[in-house]
C-alpha cells in the first residue's frame, strides 16, 4: 500500500504531479514484478474521486478525508489504521515526486534484502549522533529557544521530555528518518500500533523521531533506501528541486536572458 498525506493548503498541483511521476516511472523492474493499491488521504481537504487519477501501475486509487491535525504523521496514522493487513507501506507527502523508474522495488529491496532492516526512508537526521551532543551543538547553531519558565529552554530537551511522557525509550543516537518519506513492514507497523503526533511543530517533529526511536527499541533498523544517496529514488523539491528538467529550462532561460540583458545594459 502507497498512502499519500495531502494537505489541502497545498492544493491539488503538487499531488497531481506525485500521482502523474508515479505512473510515468513504473515502480518495480523486470526482474521483480509488484502491485500496489494507492490511498490518498487529505487533512483538511473534500476530495472527490474525479479529482485525481489513478496513476499507471496502481490497482487502485481510494481517498480518505480528515480534519486537518496531525501534519502527515496524522494523515499517515489515519491511512494506515483505514487499510490495515498490507504486507508493507510506502509513506509519501503530497510534495515529493518519483525521481527513477523501480522506485517501489528500491524500498522492497532494502527492506527485505538486508536482515534486521525495518523502517527505510530517504533522508536521515542527526545521523550517529548523541543526545547529550545536539543540545550544546543546537544552540551554537540555533541558539536555545525559552518559551517561559516552565518549559525547556531547548528544543532538545522538550523533544526529550515528550518522547518520555509518551513511554518512547530512546535509542543510544538520536538518529531518526525524516516524515517526508517512509517504507515501514505490516510487521513493524503492528507493533507500533497507533503513530504519535500533534498540531505543533515541536509536537510533530517529537512525532517524526518517536517513528524511528520505536523502532530501534522493538530490535530493527532503520536506514536510506540507497546508502549515502540521501532522496535518491523519490525527491522533494525543498532539497533536490524538481528533477532534471528544473535544471535543463533554468539553463534555456539564461541562454534567452543573456543577450537582453547586454542589449539593455543590465
Amino acid at each position: 500500500m502507497v498512502i499519500i498525506s495531502h494537505w489541502e493548503g497545498h492544493g491539488l498541483k503538487p499531488l497531481r504531479r506525485l500521482l502523474a511521476s508515479m505512473g510515468r516511472l513504473r515502480p518495480d523492474t523486470p526482474a521483480r514484478r509488484l502491485t500496489y493499491d494507492l490511498l490518498v488521504v487529505s487533512n483538511g481537504g473534500n476530495l472527490q474521486p474525479a479529482d485525481l487519477e489513478c496513476p499507471a501501475g496502481a490497482r487502485s486509487l481510494h481517498l480518505l478525508n480528515r480534519e486537518n491535525a496531525g501534519y502527515n504523521i496524522g494523515a499517515w496514522d489515519a491511512g494506515l489504521r483505514a487499510a490495515p493487513g498490507y504486507h508493507a507501506y510506502l509513506l509519501v507527502q503530497d510534495e515529493c515526486f518519483i525521481r527513477r523508474a523501480g522506485w517501489l522495488e528500491a524500498f522492497r529491496f532494502r527492506l527485505e534484502e538486508d536482515p534486521g532492516m525495518g523502517l527505510v526512508g530517504e533522508s536521515m537526521n542527526w545521523d550517529g549522533l548523541g543526545w547529550d551532543y545536539l543540545k550544546p551543538a543546537t544552540a551554537r547553531d540555533f541558539g536555545n529557544h525559552a518559551v517561559g519558565a516552565d518549559r525547556p529552554a531547548s528544543p532538545i530537551d522538550a523533544y526529550i521530555a515528550r518522547l518520555a511522557e509518551w513511554g518512547v525509550a530512546r535509542a543510544p543516537t538520536a538518529s531518526h528518518l525524516q516524515s517526508l518519506v517512509l517504507y515501514v513492514s505490516g510487521a513493524l507497523v503492528e507493533r507500533l500500533g497507533r503513530l504519535q503526533t500533534g498540531n505543533s511543530y515541536s509536537e510533530a517533529v517529537t512525532g517524526e523521531i518517536a517513528i524511528s526511536q520505536r523502532a530501534m527499541m522493538y530490535g530493527y533498523r532503520i536506514g536510506l533506501v540507497r546508502p549515502g544517496q540521501p532522496f535518491h529514488a523519490i525527491g522533494h523539491p525543498q532539497w533536490v528541486g524538481l528533477g532534471p528538467w528544473k535544471v535543463r529550462m533554468n539553463r534555456r532561460l539564461r541562454r534567452i536572458k543573456a543577450p537582453l540583458k547586454r542589449l539593455l545594459g543590465r
